[in-house]
């Protein structure tokens, strides 16, 4: 299940970064890929984290400037179908 989310990673950052080679991203994903100890050995490169590559290739001043540009978060209620009780409320 690997395959979806390193081709949606490698999808966001040929979007923020058009102009890096294919040998650029990987090298981008397996530098910021995470490595626990616990599966020390078992990964080739760690585990993906598509954040981290983000901040890698995006300078600091765009994250700021797309963070700031998105709308504040509401909290979000849920109810159960069956019941119709409160499930969850607050998260955002």
């Amino acid at each position: 299940m690997a395959a979806p989310w390193v081709t949606a990673t490698i999808a966001l950052l040929r979007g923020a970064r058009a102009d890096l080679s294919g040998a650029q991203i990987v090298a981008t994903l397996r530098a910021t890929a995470r490595r626990p100890e616990g599966l020390a050995g078992l990964l080739q490169a760690g585990q993906l984290d598509p954040a981290a590559a983000l901040r890698a290739v995006v300078s600091a001043d765009r994250v700021a400037a797309a963070d700031a540009a998105r709308p504040p978060r509401s909290p979000r209620t849920w109810r159960g179908a069956a019941t119709g009780r409160r499930a969850c409320a607050g998260l955002s």
